[in-house]
């Protein structure tokens, strides 16, 4: 039977309502079935969510374009240093195959040209007792050099003492000491010298010391060449 509270339906046995609590057993005035109201029908439930607005739609698009377009970026840049940090083959095979010979001999050790320098070529006089020098130097680069050339005195006997020393040696001469002479002519009045020398600075000195009284005339024309 039907609560004519609510409309529910309870069994035919029932006492009170399982739905509203009614109690059957109250006074009723008869009503017929065919005017019990039907059960009341649930409603159906309402669509609680929010339709999804325009704006929201555009910028979720944006979000994934801004995605896709920084993918796109950072994939260039990761192909682009790849192209970059690729060897290139091809100049490796020719510079390997094609050894460059103007840069070895440009590396390589030069060697200078022979060169030539007057020591002295000129005509001068020795007073007695008195000599003089011409300062020399062979560079270390030139490996040593020669000199050559020849003198002629002249006077009172027509000798003279010509020596090639180094400083110190001259030094001595001046102090009337001992030397070292690389080449001595002796007294002569002329001679011809040739003597292989090793880089450094030399003295050729002209000496009338042994002279007292006569002065010399002397003629000299020698080189140095390295």
């Amino acid at each position: 039977m039907f609560c004519p509270e609510c409309g529910n339906q309870n069994p035919d046995t029932a006492s009170f309502c399982m739905k509203c609590g009614y109690n059957y057993s109250q006074p009723t005035s008869s009503v017929s079935s065919s005017q019990i109201p039907p059960p009341r029908q649930n409603a159906a439930p309402k669509n609680t969510q929010k339709p999804v607005s325009v704006l929201s739609i555009l910028l979720l698009l944006g979000f994934f374009g801004i995605v896709a377009f920084a993918g796109f970026q950072i994939f260039s840049l990761q192909q682009s240093s790849t192209s970059y940090n690729q060897p290139s083959y091809n100049n490796f095979s020719n510079t390997s195959s094609q050894p460059s010979y103007s840069s070895q001999s440009d590396t390589s050790p030069q060697r200078s040209e022979p060169q030539s320098q007057q020591i002295v070529n000129q005509a001068f006089s020795l007073k007695a007792g008195q000599f003089s020098s011409y300062k020399f130097t062979i560079p270390n680069s030139s490996g040593g050099g020669t000199v050559s050339g020849n003198f002629v005195a002249s006077g009172g006997g027509d000798d003279i003492f010509v020596v090639i020393t180094n400083e110190t040696g001259l030094t001595n001469i001046k102090s009337g000491n001992s030397y070292r002479a690389y080449y001595n002519s002796g007294k002569v009045t002329t001679d011809d010298i040739n003597v292989n020398l090793a880089p450094g600075t030399y003295y050729i000195v002209f000496s009338n010391a042994h002279s007292l009284l006569t002065p010399k005339a002397v003629n000299a024309d020698i080189n140095i060449a390295y």
